[in-house]
């Protein structure tokens, strides 16, 4: 007998996700791609189970394209209700039941993953408490320790400074040098590295003027942090993903030197606004043309 899909294995797992949440509780997509993340780190490496759920990381933490197919399949099929609103598409448990993977000859596995989701579901209070698990029990696993700085730390850390109606300037500066401190040595990431610096570099000629008088261009400056995090995940799902998404490798790739490239469009048209604002006359970026971005991180890290 052949071994089932990884989409019928999630889909059996998300029926039983369902089942054992309490009568008033719901998920979100991306809540079943993280339950689904810490059971393949609670079971062996052997388990069949944990076998087929290939993840890779992107821009909401470590996810995998059986969950995304089978969550389809959940709706379609019944297994999972879904309600929208302004968060997403809530899944609650539905009529039917899922029907069992193929996987006679490892029925053990099952048996113990399924054990291991209602532990998953009764300890963590997962429905209640997304952030902390997302940050202390899943980012602790980031291949980068960019990832949860930007996301835990840089991202909020822009959206205050907008949202203020007392801006700090300061911290919000302090947050992009802790980032950029961190930005991977891998080479796969150098083109980034070199936009991510050139973005620390104009914001912090923006915050160290007059900035919380420029409500727009704190905005823009907003919308670019968001946009670094995005094409940096579009890099970081390439380089995550195994074997098993090699059919999807090319277009990855494709995809992320795309994103790259529009980021850095949108940072000389950022860099323009400032100048015509009378910020500064034009400076030179932080890495020259050429210079190994693994020399410039090494002195920003022993700077700090």
């Amino acid at each position: 007998m052949s071994e089932p899909d990884p989409s019928d294995i999630a889909l059996y797992l998300i029926g039983e996700i369902l089942d054992d949440l309490p009568d008033d509780a719901h998920l979100y997509q991306m809540d079943l791609h993280k339950i689904l993340y810490l059971l393949q780190k609670r079971l062996d490496d052997d388990n069949l189970v944990a076998e087929k759920l290939p993840f890779y990381w992107y821009r909401h933490g470590p996810v995998t394209q059986a969950v995304f197919e089978a969550s389809e399949s959940a709706t379609r099929r019944d297994v999972a209700q879904t309600e929208q609103n302004e968060q997403g598409t809530r899944y609650l448990q539905g009529p039917a039941t899922p029907p069992s993977p193929s996987i006679d000859t490892h029925q053990a596995a099952l048996s113990e993953a399924s054990d291991e989701l209602s532990e998953i579901i009764e300890n963590y209070r997962f429905y209640q408490q997304r952030d902390r698990l997302l940050e202390e029990d899943i980012y602790s696993d980031a291949p980068y320790a960019f990832q949860p700085e930007v996301k835990f730390n840089l991202l909020p850390a822009t959206q205050t400074f907008v949202d203020n109606e007392r801006p700090e300037p300061e911290r919000l500066a302090d947050s992009f040098n802790r980032a950029e401190s961190k930005l991977p040595l891998d080479d796969s990431f150098s083109g980034f590295n070199s936009e991510f610096s050139r973005l620390v570099t104009l914001a912090e000629m923006f915050l160290d003027d007059d900035a919380v008088a420029h409500p727009l261009l704190q905005a823009e400056l907003q919308e670019l942090v968001e946009t670094a995090w995005r094409v940096f995940s579009d890099h970081l799902q390439s380089e995550t993903a195994d074997d098993y998404y090699a059919d999807s490798q090319q277009q990855w790739e494709r995809n992320a030197q795309q994103s790259l490239s529009v980021f850095a469009q949108e940072l000389n048209a950022f860099e323009q606004r400032l100048k015509e604002a009378g910020f500064f006359e034009r400076d030179a970026p932080r890495a020259t043309e050429g210079e190994s971005w693994a020399r410039v991180a090494e002195s920003i890290l022993s700077e700090n």
